[in-house]
């Protein structure tokens, strides 16, 4: 029991973790192509995980941190890939 509430921890904090950085590098827009491309994978992990844990049949304050942490990943991509006209 105790390697399963290891697991799930593990799991939250690297949902939590990557809506917290998606925050921050969504601040500004980024200017190098490593940055970008980082931002990209902390996106879209951020998005994909966050939109599941919201979707899950659980407590809605796992439902409400999953939507924050898709909400933020969604912002670092819309900032990241977002042209000028």
């Amino acid at each position: 029991m105790e390697s399963l509430v290891r697991l799930v921890v593990l799991i939250m904090l690297s949902i939590i973790g990557a809506g917290v950085v998606a925050f921050f590098l969504g601040r500004k827009k980024p200017k190098s192509a490593v940055t970008k491309i980082l931002g990209a994978i902390i996106g879209v992990f951020a998005t994909l995980s966050g939109l599941w844990l919201a979707l899950l049949d659980i407590g809605i304050g796992a439902r409400i941190i999953g939507l924050l942490v898709g909400v933020a990943g969604l912002r670092l991509l819309l900032k990241i890939f977002k042209r000028k006209i």
